[in-house]
């Protein structure tokens, strides 16, 4: 279908399809916020899955999006019929919006063979789909299964999510499936705005990794070393636990462009291009470190 021209004065959450012309930046589409996340895949809102037998849980399991990389955490047991068929369609869910999946198996205390098969199966799709799967945090218990299945040998595993993401960055990649292009770091507290800001860096050009906590920025800041980072000016300063503290300590030293409060309500069109301008000149390294927000029309 052909684009409709939006009108000049749009409030980006409700106009979400971007594209950029030789004039500069505009807008045009009319999906929703909601919409426009999934369709750009972002930034994944949690999930979670419950399997009841006999009144107890059998597993249960939530995701999230770190950077360029789904991180799905599980708890229970991983065994044939429902529980298998639902991890396995939360996975094929992901799969539309990046390739690159790591599972936390921490808190796993049985695993039955149709369950490692399907570990397996997803292995084989995803890396057929230049991406790749890794595991993390393995109980003794797992950790022995794989040994004696000899199937450890295919999967590679991490003591920690952390040093999981990091291989995913720096470490090689299987045969045949992409390379990770560390890029610009963006963390907000808003998945709508990490959609929007990430998709018009894309669009001039940028790699972007975007995540919503200070932790896991931390996380891909030691993975990926970011030329340029964009903050929330909510999360700018936060010193309540380690990993922010460390994380704001740490971007002192890069150019740091911080998002005003309101930064979700100005207009989308003049917020994009003053955006953009901020970051070439931070790459360039006209920005002189912090670069204050300018003042936008609403």
């Amino acid at each position: 279908k052909r684009n409709v021209a939006c009108p000049s004065q749009v409030n980006w959450r409700w106009w979400a399809n971007l594209s950029m012309s030789a004039s500069g930046l505009s807008l045009c589409g009319g999906y929703r916020p909601a919409e426009w996340s999934r369709r750009t895949a972002c930034q994944s809102k949690p999930c979670r899955y419950n399997s009841r037998t006999g009144g107890t849980v059998a597993l249960s399991f939530d995701s999230r999006r770190v950077g360029d990389i789904a991180v799905v955490t599980c708890r229970g047991r991983i065994v044939e019929g429902e529980e298998s068929n639902a991890l396995q369609r939360h996975v094929n869910g992901l799969l539309p919006y990046g390739s690159d999946i790591l599972i936390d198996l921490g808190g796993v205390e049985f695993i039955d063979s149709s369950g490692l098969g399907l570990l397996v199966r997803l292995l084989t799709r995803i890396r057929a789909a230049s991406g790749n799967l890794q595991l993390c945090a393995l109980t003794p218990r797992i950790r022995e299964v794989l040994r004696v299945t000899k199937l450890s040998s295919i999967f590679e595993s991490h003591e920690t999510e952390a040093e999981a993401i990091t291989a995913f960055y720096q470490g090689p990649r299987p045969a045949g499936t992409a390379p990770l292009e560390p890029g610009i770091l963006c963390v907000d507290k808003s998945t709508d705005v990490l959609a929007y800001v990430r998709e018009i860096l894309k669009q001039a050009g940028y790699a972007a990794l975007t995540t919503v906590n200070l932790a896991d920025a931390l996380t891909l800041f030691r993975a990926t070393a970011p030329k340029l980072v964009i903050v929330g000016a909510d999360l700018r300063g936060v010193t309540n636990t380690r990993s922010a503290d460390t994380f704001n300590r740490l971007i002192d030293s890069l150019p740091v462009i911080e998002l005003p409060r309101d930064f979700s309500s100005h207009e989308a069109g003049q917020a994009g291009r003053h955006l953009l301008d901020d970051v070439r000149n931070a790459l360039s390294g006209r920005g002189g470190g912090v670069q204050q927000p300018p003042h936008v029309e609403r």
